[in-house]
């Protein structure tokens, strides 16, 4: 009677570790998925401040020598930097500039970095 017992527990139990493998390598690929995603995020937001500040700064550099639109030269420097310039102000000879970058990831579509530049007044 034991020895069907013994043989009824192991038949109970066979195939159980797949189950287990299973369950890892899911837990593994979800893990790896969010560590992609969290990774194309923070490439793209680091994308963003560089499309954002070169923007900034080559609008201000226009807006000082007066030669030409800062906030055109803005977006078109933007767009050589897979970046699009969603807000440009010019006041006096500072620029302001809002830039977005999309992502892969659809829960965040897209990071938008806001950069300015222009002169540093001189400490007298």
């Amino acid at each position: 009677m034991n020895a069907k017992l013994g043989n009824l527990a192991k038949s109970a139990d066979r195939g159980s570790a797949s189950i287990v493998a299973v369950g890892l390598v899911v837990g593994i690929i979800t893990l790896l998925t969010i560590i992609a995603a969290v990774g194309n995020v923070l490439i793209s937001k680091a994308q963003a401040h560089t499309a954002a500040d070169i923007a900034a700064l080559a609008g201000a550099s226009v807006q000082m020598n007066a030669s030409a639109d800062a906030c055109s030269l803005a977006a078109q420097i933007a767009s050589d930097n897979q970046a699009q310039l969603d807000d440009c102000a010019v006041e006096n000879d500072e620029v302001q500039v809002a830039v977005t970058v999309r992502t892969r990831v659809p829960l965040v579509s897209r990071v938008t970095v806001r950069s300015r530049a222009g002169p540093v007044p001189c400490a007298a």
